[in-house]
């Protein structure tokens, strides 16, 4: 590996104060669209949980319980060691106080938009077209899911490992040196302890040597087999860890997947191109065939791929790579495997992070080829003009991505006014999907913190209502029923709590010694002798139960 293979890409265009000029630029505007996030507060839907409920972070372990305890109690169970060490860090610093985690989250996406910009660069690509894919998605606003959400800063991390491991492949097939191959299998682990999914980069890393050969080669595969190797190790233990820590949901019927994931691939370059209505959980489609929806997508997928056929040999081999990159970054997330999300929705703007620079790109090409110079001329008068037209053009074309990183920016900095703090968050989310349970329940924590329980009853009772055989729904109606003064309502959904835990076959036994105990303050001495017993009937030695059976026994005398 230490020979420069011969390669079919053009030198790199872009001059090294250049690149730095765009860098510099590209982060800038990274910050300022994401510094108004700076002041918000956490969104409290796993972002809380993965930073100061996670005992990993929080607790007396510090990194070496992060890299080595993968298994031990939520949400440790999801093995990203990485992001667990950046939070933990941030931890000593900034303890509670969402600020710090806010900014060093816009600070790690400019350094990833920074990142694809310069990895794009290396492959030759026209100082246009990087800067497009680079500064668009700094600014793009389908990327405030990832950014001003702190819980995927599994997002932000990961990226930044993984656009440099591909730079570094990229110059190692340049320039030589075993060290840069060595750099791009360093990186490319990094990325993986901070997200499992971007084992898409190994694919991607083999379809990047076939735009450099110009064709398929067994070097190719030899020269990738041991990220695909890293691929698969890591991929097969985070599949162990999260069949561990699997949530509800039933799986998707197989004949549905592959219309969900067209589906999916048109909500996606619909919203890349048009980035309005971007909700945080969009509403879940029905699991049905008979859902328009999925036949128009379908037809539209089917169209695309015969006119990218029938002129395949017209697209530019980078354009082909840059479409490689969008599918094979999305191919995890669109609903062909079943993983935990599929329960909220299909979709997700923060699916889209890695797949985004390849669309992006596509657009710079399209730009650069817009902005390239005309014909030769064959007279003096249309020389003059073309003497200036070149130029002319270009400056339009740099005035146009300027002007729509413009607008991307303006959007995303309103964008992020939506995740501000719960609140906020969850009453835009339940406004554009009023089925989003995940937003009903959190809403309703959100109130009920706050003694507010007027205001988090309905929303409970929502979330109950769309997914009556949650345990924890029923758990907090009957709690926000008993704050209330509703005894009626709290025994209704305590009972339905019971039931549940029956139907699941799970003892429950803390919510039956809950119910019981309310019963007997209820002076309902019968009722509460009863739960105490099913309690005891499942754990004999249960001290709590027995002494609440005691107590009953005594007010029936």
């Amino acid at each position: 590996m230490r020979r420069v293979d011969p390669i079919a890409l053009p030198p790199i265009r872009a001059t090294a104060s250049s690149q730095a000029i765009v860098s510099l630029l590209i982060a800038a505007a990274a910050l300022i669209c994401y510094w108004n996030t700076r002041g918000f507060e956490f969104v409290r839907w796993d972002d809380t949980g993965y930073v100061i409920g996670n005992p990993l972070v929080t607790g007396n372990g510090g990194l070496k319980s992060i890299w080595l305890d993968v298994f031990r109690e939520k949400p440790a169970k999801l093995y990203y060691p990485l992001v667990w060490t950046s939070y933990w860090i941030e931890y000593q610093f900034f303890q509670a106080s969402p600020a710090g985690y806010h900014v060093v989250q816009m600070v790690l996406h400019a350094l990833a938009s920074v990142a694809i910009f310069l990895a794009i660069i290396s492959l030759g690509a026209p100082l246009l077209a990087a800067t497009t894919a680079g500064l668009l998605f700094a600014v793009h606003p389908i990327n405030v899911a990832s950014v001003a959400w702190i819980a995927e800063r599994k997002n932000t991390l990961s990226a930044i490992f993984f656009w440099c491991s591909l730079f570094a492949y990229v110059r190692f097939r340049r320039s030589g040196g075993i060290w840069r191959y060595i750099a791009a299998i360093a990186a490319f682990q990094f990325s993986l302890f901070a997200k499992t999914a971007c084992v898409v980069l190994a694919p991607i890393l083999l379809v990047t040597d076939r735009l450099l050969d110009g064709k398929w080669t067994a070097r190719a595969l030899a020269r990738t087999s041991p990220f695909f190797g890293l691929a698969l190790t890591m991929g097969l233990l985070t599949a162990s860890a999260e069949s561990q820590n699997r949530k509800s949901g039933e799986p998707l019927e197989w004949l549905l997947r592959p219309f969900v994931a067209a589906a999916s691939l048109v909500h996606y370059v619909v919203k890349t191109i048009v980035p309005v209505d971007l909700v945080p959980v969009y509403q879940r489609w029905p699991e049905s065939l008979s859902e328009p929806r999925y036949w128009i997508a379908s037809a539209a997928v089917t169209v695309a791929c015969a006119l990218f056929w029938r002129f395949r040999r017209s697209l530019a081999p980078l354009a082909w790579w840059s479409i490689a990159v969008f599918l094979l970054a999305l191919g995890p997330v669109l609903g062909l495997i079943q993983f935990n999300f599929l329960q909220f929705s299909f979709v997700s703007d923060h699916f889209v992070y890695f797949g985004l620079p390849g669309l992006l790109l596509i657009a710079g090409l399209v730009l650069e080829d817009v902005a390239g110079a005309p014909a030769q001329p064959e007279s003096e008068a249309s020389h003059a003009i073309s003497y200036q037209n070149p130029g002319m053009r270009r400056r339009a074309a740099w005035t146009v991505l300027v002007t729509i990183a413009a607008i991307l920016g303006w959007l995303t900095i309103r964008q992020n006014r939506i995740w501000r703090n719960p609140e906020s968050f969850w009453t835009y989310t339940l406004d554009h999907n009023p089925d989003c349970v995940a937003g009903a329940f959190n809403l309703g924590n959100f109130y009920y913190e706050r003694n507010d329980f007027e205001s988090a009853m309905p929303r409970y009772a929502m979330a109950a209502r769309i997914d009556p055989e949650m345990i924890i729904y029923q758990r907090a109606c009957a709690r926000c029923s008993r704050q209330l003064g509703r005894v009626d309502e709290a025994i209704v959904h305590y009972a339905k709590a019971i039931e549940n835990h029956a139907r699941k076959k799970s003892r429950g036994v803390n919510d039956r010694i809950e119910y019981a105990n309310y019963l007997l303050s209820l002076d309902r001495a019968a009722d509460a002798l009863r739960e105490y017993e099913a309690v005891l009937k499942l754990q004999p030695n249960h001290q709590a139960a027995a002494r609440g059976a005691e107590q009953a026994k005594a007010r029936q005398r």
